[in-house]
């Protein structure tokens, strides 16, 4: 799809599963957007958006894996020449705290989490927004 086109684009990163997953469906049932679905396992991917256009929606699938670069520039070439209206770069996490442990513990346990995970993440998500602006 070439600049200047009418239709509006979204590119929801983390897209397989949960929350993004139903991010992308309301942008494309609710607001008519074409969704680009992002999942670092391209068979997911294509799973979720094939889900999604059984409902009707406009979806592809785009493998994208936010801890490598090469991955994130690759995902990106596609979309170079496209305007792409709404990003969404969800990196999910899992954290794991034990009942029974006192609050300065899960503090500390959830601080470590946040600190760990946007650590590696926080590049790949800046490469996302770099190349997204620059298509734009």
């Amino acid at each position: 799809m070439a600049r200047g086109t009418t239709q509006t684009l979204a590119f929801v990163v983390g897209a397989d599963t949960g929350i993004a997953y139903q991010l992308a469906r309301e942008l494309g049932r609710d607001f008519g957007y074409t969704v680009f679905l992002g999942s670092p396992s391209l068979d997911q991917g294509r799973q979720a958006a094939r889900n999604l256009r059984h409902q009707g929606l406009s979806v592809s699938a785009v493998k994208i894996d936010l801890e490598c670069d090469e991955s994130i520039t690759e995902a990106m070439k596609p979309l170079k020449d496209i305007k792409i209206d709404v990003l969404v770069i969800n990196t999910g996490g899992t954290l794991c705290l034990t009942l029974g442990d006192g609050l300065a513990a899960q503090r500390l346990a959830l601080q470590d989490s946040f600190n760990s995970t946007s650590g590696y993440l926080a590049p790949g998500c800046h490469h996302v927004v770099k190349h997204a602006h620059n298509c734009c």
